[in-house]
Order: structure tokens, then sequence, then C-alpha cells
């Protein structure tokens, strides 16, 4: 009889218990961590992610129809600046973009039609000025030669009549002088007038008249207060008569003109209310009405070109700026939340919703229309839920991170 092989036996039962250990001792499997699983915060890391929420209400909103348009300045806000006689730009000092305001100065030119016309005045001056120191001579003789005759008449030495031929010497002598002070104004406001059609101000003739000396130069001058739109002039260009060298435009008042499709014409009228965002300033809301509908349809295109007049008080608008046209159409009713909720996740969309204090939840929802900032949804939210607005992007990275970690 063979006896059993005892060292073989203690080594597989050795084994068989060391395995019975390891099974005992073995870390139960890892859980998968899923989006849907709620995701609670530290109170000091929600306020570092700055997270916020707003509550799901059911509201009524007004329903847009959203084009894209162009930023216009309004052609009866604005006035170009012409010159009116040829001449050389000496100085410009103005750019555009610059605010200016009536009667500013905008830019000198050198004009020999200005020069001619002040010469003319200067020489008018001086001869009348020569004139005067003659009358005045005469004026000062015709006064002492009264004078004399008054005391010789009561010396009994001249008579009356030498006297009073005296007196309208010397009355001849005053006419003279006043004839000459009322040509001399004469002279100088026909010169205002004159200069005045090229935009040479009163006083520059005063000047001419006071320091008998003329520069040759006259003054271009705003029209009225705006922006200078459009200039055309640089120091040293020959200046054209009639040339446009400058446009003012008044942009607290400006045009966002757009085009709409035919099928959507029906909901747009004139007085239709329009509401204009830009992307340099997407939170301001710029507001006005349809105020020209075209009369044509674009045979391409198929749509309608409508214009809005809008007001512009920051002066945001700017003319050839790209804008969004929402135009008022109606009016919708639903459960809303603002747009900044709602994250897309794959092919979802999802917001997160409060469920516990600090402590959040995935939620799959359905929305529809998007109005002003603010999404509609169909299904999965309900009136009072609490969604995350302020850093709902932030919260989805840590779910994400959460998630791959």
């Amino acid at each position: 009889m063979n006896l059993p092989n005892w060292s073989l036996l203690i080594a597989a039962l050795t084994l068989l218990s060391g395995c019975t250990e390891s099974a005992k001792t073995a870390a139960p499997p890892h859980l998968k961590v899923r989006a849907e699983d709620p995701i609670q915060l530290p109170a000091d890391e929600i306020q570092r992610l700055g997270i916020t929420t707003n509550s799901a209400q059911f509201r009524t909103i007004p329903e847009y129809l959203e084009t894209a348009g162009v930023v216009k300045g309004d052609t009866t806000m604005t006035m170009p600046v012409l010159s009116l006689v040829p001449g050389r730009a000496e100085e410009v000092d103005v750019q555009i973009g610059d605010q200016v305001t009536t009667g500013q100065k905008l830019a000198t030119v050198r004009s020999d039609e200005v020069a001619q016309i002040e010469s003319e005045l200067l020489q008018k001056l001086l001869d009348l000025e020569s004139e005067e120191m003659q009358l005045k001579v005469k004026l000062t003789l015709a006064q002492k030669t009264y004078n004399r005759k008054q005391l010789l008449l009561q010396e009994k030495i001249a008579s009356q009549a030498d006297v009073e031929g005296a007196e309208s010497d010397l009355q001849e002598a005053e006419a003279a002088i006043r004839s000459s002070q009322i040509k001399r104004k004469g002279y100088i406001e026909t010169a205002k007038q004159r200069l005045k059609l090229f935009g040479v101000l009163p006083a520059a003739v005063d000047k001419i008249a006071a320091t008998k000396t003329i520069d040759h130069l006259f003054q271009v001058r705003a029209p009225r207060s705006g922006i200078i739109t459009e200039r055309d002039i640089d120091p040293g260009e020959a200046v054209e008569n009639n040339k446009s060298m400058f446009t003012i435009s008044d942009l607290h008042k400006v045009w966002v003109v757009a085009q709409v499709f035919e099928r959507n014409l029906e909901q747009v009228s004139i007085g239709t209310p329009a509401e204009v965002s830009i992307q340099g300033a997407p939170t301001t809301k710029f507001l006005g009405q349809i105020d020209f509908i075209d009369s044509h349809v674009d045979p391409e295109t198929r749509t309608v070109s409508v214009r809005a007049t809008i007001n512009n008080p920051s002066l945001k608008l700017k003319p050839d700026m790209f804008a969004k046209l929402n135009l008022t159409i109606g009016k919708i009713s639903g459960l809303f939340v603002p747009e900044q909720a709602v994250q897309k996740l794959g092919e979802s969309d999802i917001v997160y919703i409060k469920i516990a204090p600090n402590t959040f939840r995935e939620q799959k929802i359905s929305i529809g229309a998007k109005f002003n900032n603010n999404a509609q949804i169909l299904d999965g939210l309900k009136q009072g839920d609490e969604v995350v607005t302020n850093g709902s992007v932030r919260l989805l990275g840590k779910v994400v991170q959460r998630i791959s970690s």
C-alpha cells in the first residue's frame, strides 16, 4: 500500500489557504460615476466658480423676427460742408469721428477770391481814411471860424450874417464827417455780406478794418453740430468750388437697413417696434421702429429692404456697423429660463437643477424658441425649478472632469 505524499498535500493546502485569504481582502470593484449623478460642491468653490441660480418661470415675452442689418447715417440729419470758393487748404483741424459743434473751425483755406474782396475793402477804407483826415481839418477850421465870428459879433465887428455863414460852413463840415462814417460802415457791411458767403466771420472783417491788414485766408466752419463721418481734404490740397470737404452727421438717431424675406413680410409694417444690438455691446439694446418698407422684392434673394430709425443716445452705433435687428411681431407664452443656463452635452440640451444646498443635478430638456436671451422649455422642467445660470459652463466642466477621472 502506497502512503500519500504528505509534502505535496501540505503544499496544496497552503496554496489554497493563500488564495482564500487574497479573495477575502480584495478591494470591491470601482463604481462608475455617471453625468446625471448629483454633484455636491463646497460653498467656497461655488463662490469661486461664480455659480448663481434662477427659477424657471411661466412668462409672456415678445416674439421677434430676427434679421441682420447695417447701420447707416440718417440722411435728414447729415450735411455736407462745401467750399464755396477755390483755393488751397492751409490747415485741417478735424478727423473722421470727431464731435463738432455749430460754428467750430474745421479747416483754413487760402483763397485769391477772398483776398480780392478783402483787398478792395482795405483800399476803400484807406482812401476813406485819407478823405476823413481832410474833412477833419475842414471841420476844425470851420469850428474856429464860427467861434471867432461869434466873438466879433459880440464886439459888433461882425454882422449876424457873417455868423450864420460860419455856422452853415460848420454844419456842412460836420455833415461831411457823418457821411464819411456812414460810407465806412457801408463798405464794411458790404464786405461782411460778400465774405459771409465764403464762411468768413464778421469779426474777421472788423479785424481787417482795425489792423489794415489782410491774410488771404478764410476759415471753413461747421454749419451744424454732429460727428465728422467723411473727410475729403488734406493740408496742401487744392480746394475746388462747391467741393465737399467734410460730411457732418448727427448720429443721435441712425438708420438700420435690413432684408426681410417675402414670406415674413406680412408680419412687418410701418411702426413695427424694432430692437437693435451689436457685437461690440451685446447687452445694450437700441430701440426704434420701422419707418420704411421698400415696394420692390429682390428677384434673386426674395427679400424686401426695410429701414428702422433707431435712437442712439450713447453714439455707440456707427455708420457701416453690422447689427442684429429684432422686429417685435407678437407675443409668446411659456416656461422660460435664461438662455445662458442651457448647455450642450453631446446631442442633448441640458441644465443643472439645484436639488439641495450646494448640490446640483443634470437635467435633459427640450427647448423651443429663443427670445431676448431667454430659452423656452418644452419638456424637462417645471415652474419654480432652480437652474444654474451664471457658472453653468464651469459646472459642466467640473462634471466632465469628475467622469473622466
